[in-house]
Parts: C-alpha cells; structure tokens; sequence
C-alpha cells in the first residue's frame, strides 16, 4: 500500500468496521456493494480485512520488537520509575524528575520504535496539539523529546484517578451529582474546541477522575487539528473507539466537533444508565450501525424521562445538523435542567410555565407543606386546618395533584385508626400509575411530593423496599431544586430515614436524621411539634444503636415536650410518647421502669375517646414481651394473642409488625414446650422477613437463629 493509491482513510474506516461485523463468507459481497465500482477503496479494505485474522484484534498494530525502557531509564531530566500501560502509538510510563530542581511524578509516552516511521508524524502532532491547550480538566504536557535510540517521548502531568464511569459507580452517585462531574469534562472539551482540535475518542477510560473529583482529559493521540489541515494518518491504526464513534467517524464522513458532541452523548449515556446506548460497550463492533437513535435513558431508567431523554437523544443524533451546535450548547441545556430552567428551544407555554412556576420556590415551598405535616403524622385540628389550606396552594399549581393528595392521606389516616378499605390500595395504585407515566417529570418539586407521599403510606403499609427507592428519588428532586437548608430538605430526610432504620441501614438513617435536625433548629422555635417528632425519631435509631442512655434522654425529651404543647397534641399522641419511651427502657432491660410506662400507656390508650387500635395494639405487644422476659407466659401470650389479632386485622399477615407479634408469640410457644407451634411461627416470619426485608437484614437474621435453636430443642427432646 502506498500513499498515492490510499482512499480516504475516514471513508476506508467505515467500510473496514463493518465488514469486519459480518461472516467472511458474505465479506467479498458486501465489498463490492460497499465500495460501488471504487476499485483503490475495494483493493485497500480487502488488503487490510487480510491481516484481520493474524492480528487477533481490531485492526491493532503489528506487535513491536521489545523497545520497552528500563526502570531508572533517564529521559533529560526525568528518570522511568515503572511501566504504566500501552496504547495504540507507545508505551507509557511512570516517571519522576531527576534533577534535583523539584519533586514531581509525571507520565512518560514513548512511541514505539518499529512503528516510529508511520507514526511519528501523529504522535508529534499530539503533542503539538497539548501544547495549545492549558486547561485545568485536561491532563498538562510539561515536556518532551527523543530517546538514545531516536524515539520521541512527550511528559505529561501524571493523574492518579479512576475512568469516570468508575468512580460515579463506586461512589454511588446521584443523577445531578453526575451531571455536575460531566459538566466539567464538557468545559475541557470546549476548550479543545475553541483551540480548533477535535478529541475524536472520547470515552470513559480517556477521562480520569481524581479521589477529589477532578476530571483529567487524556490521550489527544487521534485528535484531530482543524487548523492545520488533516492529521497524519496511518493505515493500521483505527483512529477512535468505535462503540463510541460517531455515524460520520464509521462510515468515512467529514469530522468536526460535532463528532466529540456524539462521543459526550455516549458517555452521558452511560453514566446515566449504566449501559451503552447501541449494546454491549465491552464488544467493539457494538453499536457500528448508527443510522436510527438509540432508545431513550428512560427506557432503561424510567424516572430519566423528560429533558434528560431530550437532552442524550440531540447528542446522539444521526444527523450532525441535528445535534447540538457546540459542546457549550450541550453543557449550557444541562446546566438549565440543573437549575430548574426550561432547555432551550424546547417546549411550548405549559413546559415553560411549569419551569418557571418551580424557579419560584418560596411559594411552591409553602405548597408543598403539605408533604411536611403529613410525614410527621400529627392528625390533630391545628394540623388539618394546615393540611387543607396548605393542599389547596398546591392545587393552583396541579388539581389532579392536589386532589389526589387530599384522598391519598384521607384513606391513609382512615387505615391507621382501623377503618381499612381497599379505597387505599386503589390510591397507591393511581399514584403508581401517575409516577410510571413520568408524571410531573417537567415539574420536579410537585413530582417529589407526589413521590414521597406514596413512598410514606408504602412504608406505613410495610412495603419498606418499595418505599426507600421513592423516598430517596423525592429527596434527590429536593436537594437538585432547593437550597440546601430548605424546611422540604429535613422532610425528605427524615421520611429516608425512618424508612432506612426499617431495613436495617442505621449509619445512614442517622447521618440523615442528624440533618434533618440542622435544618430544623434553624426554622423552627425550641418547642415546636416537629422537634419532639425529631427527638423520638433519634431515640428510635440510638435504640437500634445500643445507645440506650442517648435514646432514653431523648424519649423523655420528646414526652415533656409534648406535654407542654399539649393543646397541639391530643391524648392518642401523649399515649404514644408514653409507650415509646417504656419500650426504650424495655430495650436497656431496666424492667420496671419499662413496665411502670408500657402500662401508663396502656391505661391511656384505653381512655381515648376516638380509639386507635393500632396504639393499644403496639402497647399490647411491648407489654406482652416484657411479662415474656419476666418469665409470665400465660400473661405474655393474652396480650400478643391480642395485638397479633388487631394488627394482622388492619396490617395484614406480612407486615413489619404483624411479624414482631408473630415472633414472640413464637418466643412464648418455646418457654411452654410447644415446639411446633414455635416452629411454624418462626418459619412463617423467616419467610415473610426474607422477602420483605432481605436476607441481610438483622430482623430477618434474628428469626433465623430463633428458629435454628427451636430445631436444636426438637432434637435434643427427640434424642432423649
């Protein structure tokens, strides 16, 4: 192959990539359709679909001699301390200055020396393309020069980091949290831009992330300077990697910008979802048909639909024209979408209403108290009179919503005192429906209500896997849309936490509730209703804790409080505080005390005028275990046989606490000898447990043991 008779390479790329995709029996065929007459391009991508086999990859370069430097190798001022990796020009390794003036590790790139004929040209055209560019999100060149033997080498600023698609996995990172990271890499990229380069492979593994979150861009080995005329080429090296290349790049058509707009649509993509948009990333033919779009994010993350869908889908246009008209234009939509703003050009008058409706926060703050009072669960006038004034701003904004909400806490305070209906599970399903169809995905703050008030009647109703995933989608709308220390913020995380303390996730569940607490003791009196919820809500996780003495003092805090707001409160929520903290002390074995408070509340709980069954329940259970440890069978099993009715009756057989009732009532079958009966229990609640809760969870662990050691007691009375 010379160089008079080379197609152009773009062009002979493309028709290579998929031929390279089909059986070499139907290889020849697809050539001569391919090429339509071209003999020189038919002639070269024959040639080079020849060395396909013997090179066992995708059109890599012939294996070099071994030209590999050696560790303490001097390069002018730098020594090689180690290899780092090699990529498709040269090696690269670990280096540091040797010269005394300073200390400092750099990565040392070495082209490599059977290829350096035909690829000299573009690796010093890589480093003359760094040299323009003085970003801080694109790795620096420092220096360069030529090896003993007539090698070039170019310095680079060495980055200790992760592929960026690696370091938002590890961590976990939220939607807005990902975006922000990709913002910055748009901004090294536009600055490639307004230097006239083209990245031409960008991809995960090509931007490294530091441990403080630093996106680093690297290998401008493809790159492309459009000020400068064509980059050398050479004619086994596949510039790009394809399952992020763009339509234009694979079939041999001119690239600019737009080509690294596609190639950031690719990897937002994946960093939303996950996945490649066109299949399997790790297979290198994935994806070599870009003719039609790929599905949307939401597709394969269902609440990524609305402007994310849009914003990915323009990237990833097969058409150039259609994409975005510059990195900046992309990285200025997904900074709107951050700040709650309309994207450009997008939408009609009541898209654009709604984002402007969410921009003014203060009153959709007030709107959405609503959701505050109804996460504490306080059912008393003073908080009625809230809930309907309150529900009524909301439905200015969404009838539908504000409609629904009303039904939604009506029939959930209707199951809590006992007047249970399918009407509620009718409701959870209309907000089921309402959430899958991407409702309010436009307007976020009224989607997040709609989010956490489903997720806390499912928590309410024990479904607390359920209830987690949209009680942490709430909190993130929040924490995207309002400022930090926003009142919606602490409800959104103390509704997470109650629902994390049920599965078992305390440090979490705490760290969440200590901010609520921040929050609240900035925009709330000492003695406020939301405040002693809070303190009891903190005794409840310190209990799970072991912290007995930290949860008691707070239960007792809670209790006071309440009783001196007692015209807020009526007597059902005094009785509560009061069982709350008998079983504290329960928990700190500390039996009297515990006993003296359980039955107090007990006697108030049966004094209510509007009786709540589930109240007396809850003291019924506690008690009953407490006359169980204290070794009163007879007295334990009157009380839970009770509660295990009342709350199997307005719980059903799976919930949380049905399940607690269960068990020790399995405990009580055991000190009586009544074995099978343990039995039955205890593997009924290791069921339900595991599939409600997990394998993992320690309430689902704590049945388990139980149940072994009911085994080893049939055993040993077995054997005797």
């Amino acid at each position: 192959m010379n160089a008079e008779t080379v197609p152009d390479w773009e062009k002979l790329k493309g028709v290579v990539a998929e031929a390279l995709g089909r059986p070499e029996t139907e290889r020849a065929a697809w050539l001569d359709r391919a090429c339509n007459g071209d003999d020189a391009l038919r002639r070269q991508a024959a040639e080079l679909l020849g060395h396909a086999p013997a090179a066992a990859g995708f059109l890599e370069p012939p294996p070099a001699p071994d030209a590999s430097l050696a560790d303490g190798t001097r390069l002018g001022p730098y020594r090689v301390l180690r290899p780092l990796g090699s990529g498709g020009m040269g090696d690269v390794y670990l280096g540091e200055r040797a010269d005394g003036a300073f200390e400092q590790r750099v990565a040392i790139k070495v082209i490599r020396g059977l290829l350096a004929g035909e690829l000299r040209d573009r690796f010093l055209a890589e480093r003359q393309i760094l040299a323009q560019l003085d970003h801080p999100h694109v790795a620096r060149l420092l220096d360069g020069g030529t090896t003993a033997d007539g090698r070039p080498y170019l310095v680079m600023e060495h980055v200790e980091g992760e592929p960026i698609d690696d370091f938002c996995d590890r961590r976990a990172l939220a939607v807005d949290a990902r975006l922000r990271l990709f913002l910055k890499v748009c901004e090294a990229v536009q600055h490639a831009h307004r230097h006239l380069v083209v990245h031409r492979d960008l991809k995960p593994s090509n931007v490294l992330v530091t441990a403080d979150g630093d996106p680093k861009l690297l290998d401008f080995g493809v790159a492309k300077d459009l000020g400068r005329g064509k980059t050398p080429r050479t004619r086994l090296l596949l510039p790009a990697t394809p399952e992020y290349a763009s339509p234009e790049q694979l079939t041999g058509g001119p690239v600019t910008t737009a080509s690294d707009v596609y190639a950031l649509g690719v990897v937002l993509y994946e960093l939303l979802t996950g996945e490649n948009p066109f299949g399997d990333a790790a297979d290198p033919m994935a994806g070599r048909s870009r003719a039609a779009p790929p599905p949307p994010p939401s597709a394969r993350v269902r609440r990524l639909s609305g402007d994310l869908d849009h914003v990915v889908l323009r990237s990833l246009a097969p058409d150039p024209r259609e994409r975005y008209a510059s990195v900046e234009q992309l990285a200025r939509d997904l900074d709107r979408y951050l700040r709650g703003l309309p994207l450009e050009g997008r939408g009609g008058v009541l898209y654009r209403a709604g984002k402007q409706a969410r921009r003014h926060w203060k009153g959709l703050a007030a709107a959405l108290a609503v959701l505050a009072l109804a996460a504490f669960w306080t059912r008393e006038s003073l908080e009625r009179r809230q809930l309907e004034h309150e529900t009524r701003r909301v439905t200015v904004l969404s009838e539908d919503l504000g409609q629904y909400l009303i039904d939604l806490f009506i029939e959930a305070d209707a199951a809590r005192t006992g007047e249970r209906s399918e009407a509620l599970e009718r409701m959870l399903d209309r907000g089921r429906a309402l959430l899958d169809a991407g409702a309010f995905v436009d307007e976020p703050l009224l989607r997040a209500s709609l989010l956490g008030a489903v997720g806390q009647v499912e928590r309410r109703l024990g479904r607390v896997k359920d209830a987690e995933e949209l009680l942490r989608e709430s909190l993130e709308l929040r924490r995207r849309h309002l400022r930090p220390d926003h009142e919606l913020i602490g409800v959104g995380c103390n509704n997470l936490a109650l629902a994390l303390r049920e599965l078992g996730r305390y440090p979490e569940a705490l760290d969440l509730l200590r901010e609520t607490r921040s929050i609240l003791v900035r925009s709330r009196p000492p003695e406020h209703p939301e405040i002693a919820t809070l303190l009891n809500n903190l005794a409840g996780l310190e209990k799970e804790l072991g912290r007995f003495d930290e949860a008691i003092a707070h239960y007792r805090e809670a209790l006071e409080m309440k009783r001196r707001l007692e015209d807020e409160y009526g007597p059902a929520e005094i009785a509560n505080a009061v069982k709350n903290l008998g079983v504290g002390l329960l928990d700190a074995g500390r039996l009297d005390e515990a006993e003296e408070a359980l039955r107090d509340a007990l006697a108030r709980a049966s004094r209510l005028d509007a009786p709540d069954p589930l109240l007396r329940a809850g003291v019924e259970h506690y008690l009953g275990r407490l006359l169980r440890e204290r070794g009163d069978a007879a007295g334990a099993r009157a009380l839970l046989e009770s509660a295990l009715a009342t709350r199997r009756e307005l719980r059903g057989d799976v919930h949380r606490q049905t399940l607690e009732t269960l068990l020790e009532l399995a405990f009580v079958d055991e000190i009586e000898g009544r074995l099978d009966d343990a039995e039955e229990r205890l593997r009924r609640v290791v069921e339900a447990r595991r599939e409600t809760l997990g394998d993992e969870h320690p309430e689902t662990e704590e049945a388990r043991v139980a149940l072994e050691r009911v085994l080893a007691g049939r055993t040993t009375a077995t054997i005797r």
